[in-house]
């Protein structure tokens, strides 16, 4: 998952490793860089599973993301 923010990136950070992982997925790693050329911060969250997941078994997101 790639997330670019000129905001504070922990609050979706969190949100975004928590919903993989209640989808089955394990986090392999979590970085995030500042990219001077544009002002974001961008957040590269890597999530691995060994099994599919199909698509009506993934928990319902209420809010927008």
């Amino acid at each position: 998952v790639h997330y670019y923010t000129k905001n504070n990136p922990n609050p979706k950070k969190k949100k975004i490793r928590r919903l993989l992982r209640l989808g089955g997925f394990v986090i392999t790693s979590t970085n995030q860089f500042y990219e001077n050329d544009t002002g974001y911060t961008h957040v590269v969250v890597t999530a691995s599973t060994m099994e599919v997941i199909p698509d009506d078994e993934l928990p319902e997101e209420t809010e927008e993301y």
